[in-house]
Protein backbone atom coordinates (compact mmCIF):
# COMPACT_ATOMS: atom_id res chain seq x y z
CA UNK A 1 0.00 0.00 0.00
CA UNK A 2 1.19 3.50 -0.52
CA UNK A 3 1.92 6.52 1.98
CA UNK A 4 2.22 9.80 1.69
CA UNK A 5 3.71 12.02 4.39
CA UNK A 6 3.05 15.95 3.73
CA UNK A 7 2.49 18.42 6.04
CA UNK A 8 1.84 22.71 5.38
CA UNK A 9 1.91 24.85 8.23
CA UNK A 10 1.14 28.49 8.84
CA UNK A 11 2.00 30.12 12.27
CA UNK A 12 4.43 32.28 14.29
CA UNK A 13 7.75 31.82 15.81
CA UNK A 14 7.37 31.62 19.65
CA UNK A 15 11.44 32.34 19.90
CA UNK A 16 14.23 33.20 17.64
CA UNK A 17 15.56 30.14 15.42
CA UNK A 18 18.31 27.92 16.73
CA UNK A 19 21.04 27.36 14.23
CA UNK A 20 24.23 25.24 14.42
CA UNK A 21 26.30 23.30 12.52
CA UNK A 22 25.98 19.67 11.53
CA UNK A 23 28.59 17.23 11.54
CA UNK A 24 28.98 17.24 7.97
CA UNK A 25 29.51 21.07 7.96
CA UNK A 26 26.33 22.23 6.51
CA UNK A 27 23.95 24.14 8.80
CA UNK A 28 20.92 23.42 11.12
CA UNK A 29 18.39 25.72 11.98
CA UNK A 30 14.87 24.43 14.25
CA UNK A 31 12.36 26.98 14.34
CA UNK A 32 9.74 26.52 16.97
CA UNK A 33 5.75 27.46 15.67
CA UNK A 34 2.75 28.47 17.14
CA UNK A 35 -0.16 27.13 14.91
CA UNK A 36 -3.61 28.42 16.00
CA UNK A 37 -6.40 26.68 15.30
CA UNK A 38 -10.38 27.77 16.45
CA UNK A 39 -13.29 25.25 17.31
CA UNK A 40 -16.28 25.69 16.34
CA UNK A 41 -17.15 26.10 19.98
CA UNK A 42 -15.24 29.51 18.97
CA UNK A 43 -12.47 28.07 21.24
CA UNK A 44 -8.60 28.66 20.77
CA UNK A 45 -6.04 25.58 20.29
CA UNK A 46 -2.52 26.47 19.90
CA UNK A 47 0.19 23.77 18.89
CA UNK A 48 3.30 24.44 19.08
CA UNK A 49 5.15 22.63 16.47
CA UNK A 50 9.54 22.75 15.90
CA UNK A 51 10.53 22.52 12.14
CA UNK A 52 13.96 21.59 11.45
CA UNK A 53 15.90 23.40 8.49
CA UNK A 54 18.70 22.41 6.84
CA UNK A 55 21.79 23.59 4.38
CA UNK A 56 21.48 27.49 2.91
CA UNK A 57 17.52 27.67 3.49
CA UNK A 58 18.55 27.46 7.44
CA UNK A 59 21.27 30.31 7.09
CA UNK A 60 18.52 32.22 5.71
CA UNK A 61 16.33 31.58 8.50
CA UNK A 62 18.73 32.47 11.28
CA UNK A 63 19.82 36.01 9.36
CA UNK A 64 16.30 37.23 8.84
CA UNK A 65 13.93 35.47 11.27
CA UNK A 66 13.48 36.33 14.93
CA UNK A 67 10.70 35.60 17.19
CA UNK A 68 7.01 36.77 15.90
CA UNK A 69 7.85 36.48 12.63
CA UNK A 70 5.08 34.28 10.25
CA UNK A 71 6.14 31.86 8.39
CA UNK A 72 4.88 29.17 6.49
CA UNK A 73 6.59 25.32 6.25
CA UNK A 74 6.37 22.95 3.84
CA UNK A 75 7.57 19.48 4.78
CA UNK A 76 7.48 15.74 6.06
CA UNK A 77 6.72 14.70 9.68
CA UNK A 78 9.60 12.95 11.23
CA UNK A 79 9.20 10.70 14.96
CA UNK A 80 12.66 10.64 16.66
CA UNK A 81 13.53 9.46 20.55
CA UNK A 82 16.01 10.66 22.35
CA UNK A 83 17.33 9.99 26.55
CA UNK A 84 17.51 12.87 28.55
CA UNK A 85 19.99 13.61 31.13
CA UNK A 86 18.10 11.23 34.06
CA UNK A 87 18.02 8.57 31.41
CA UNK A 88 14.11 9.10 30.34
CA UNK A 89 13.43 8.27 26.82
CA UNK A 90 11.38 11.25 25.11
CA UNK A 91 9.33 10.61 21.86
CA UNK A 92 9.73 14.06 19.31
CA UNK A 93 7.55 14.40 16.36
CA UNK A 94 8.87 17.49 14.57
CA UNK A 95 8.43 19.27 10.50
CA UNK A 96 11.83 18.56 8.26
CA UNK A 97 11.34 21.34 6.19
CA UNK A 98 11.50 21.14 2.28
CA UNK A 99 10.61 25.15 2.05
CA UNK A 100 10.14 28.17 4.53
CA UNK A 101 8.38 30.95 3.47
CA UNK A 102 8.76 34.08 5.53
CA UNK A 103 5.69 36.18 5.89
CA UNK A 104 4.61 39.52 7.39
CA UNK A 105 6.85 40.30 10.34
CA UNK A 106 5.46 42.05 13.49
CA UNK A 107 8.18 45.49 13.60
CA UNK A 108 6.12 46.81 10.86
CA UNK A 109 8.33 46.42 8.33
CA UNK A 110 6.56 43.97 5.89
CA UNK A 111 9.23 43.57 3.68
CA UNK A 112 10.54 39.86 3.33
CA UNK A 113 14.15 39.31 1.62
CA UNK A 114 15.15 37.12 -0.82
CA UNK A 115 15.74 34.11 0.07
CA UNK A 116 16.76 30.28 -1.36
CA UNK A 117 14.33 27.61 -0.79
CA UNK A 118 15.22 23.97 -1.32
CA UNK A 119 12.59 21.85 -3.04
CA UNK A 120 11.74 18.58 -2.41
CA UNK A 121 13.30 17.60 -6.15
CA UNK A 122 16.62 18.84 -4.25
CA UNK A 123 17.10 21.64 -6.67
CA UNK A 124 17.37 25.28 -5.28
CA UNK A 125 15.62 28.24 -6.32
CA UNK A 126 15.94 31.48 -5.55
CA UNK A 127 12.69 33.65 -4.67
CA UNK A 128 12.03 37.58 -5.22
CA UNK A 129 11.78 39.98 -2.22
CA UNK A 130 7.80 40.81 -1.79
CA UNK A 131 6.27 43.89 0.26
CA UNK A 132 3.11 42.74 1.68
Amino acid sequence: MSSFNSITLMGNLTKDPIYRESSNGGGVCTLRLAVNTYRKDDEEEVLFIDAVVFGKQAVSCEKYLSKGRGVLVSGRLKNRTYDDKEGVTKYVTEVIANTVQFLGNSNGNDEVPAVTTTEASGQEKETETVAF
